[in-house]
């Protein structure tokens, strides 16, 4: 296979927890013996159907309900699993200055479904001088803070911020 994938290694004290897997054409992601897909439909004039699919039974666990009005209500994406709702939204990074350098290329989103929070904090290292669009090639590190045990949302969440990172580099 010939494709371009973004892949994320999450670890837990040294101990990897799963694997997240991105293109422009696939998405999938892994932990403990589950393997799940990420399934888009490209829809002419109307927002992508984007719906998450278990490997190996071929089972739907959910779907994302994507916004297209980001630029005026940030990330309002929604995630659907498990007949839950996770919503996702973009913060400002702690300690954030737009004049300070060192808070330049710091991102931070929230998956919540009001009992349970996800908190993705990380850095891209852009180079001081880019041509075109290179923002979700460059690779990243950061942390994740969460007060479950749901790592089905805590992968799907990955999607999301890929999402959104598309948008911010368009």
């Amino acid at each position: 296979m010939n494709a371009y994938y973004n892949v994320y290694s999450l670890f837990v004290n040294e101990s990897l927890l799963g694997k997240f897997y991105y293109s422009s054409k696939k998405c999938s992601f892994s932990f403990d013996k589950i393997s799940v897909r990420i399934d888009t439909t490209h829809r002419f004039f109307r927002k992508p159907k984007v719906v998450i699919t278990d490997n190996i039974s071929n089972m739907v666990l959910g779907h994302y309900e994507l916004t297209n009005w980001t630029i005026f209500n940030g990330y309002r994406h929604k995630l659907h699993l498990h007949d839950e709702i996770h919503s996702f939204k973009r913060h400002r990074p702690d300690g954030y200055s737009l004049f300070g350098k060192i808070t330049w290329g710091r991102y931070k989103f929230t998956l919540t479904n009001n009992t349970e929070e996800i908190t993705y904090t990380f850095q891209i290292r852009y180079p001081l001088f880019s041509l075109g669009n290179i923002g979700p090639s460059l690779p990243f590190e950061g942390s994740i803070k969460f007060n479950s045990n749901n790592k089905m949302a805590l992968f799907a969440g990955l999607y999301l911020i890929e999402t959104a990172l598309e948008n911010l580099s368009d």
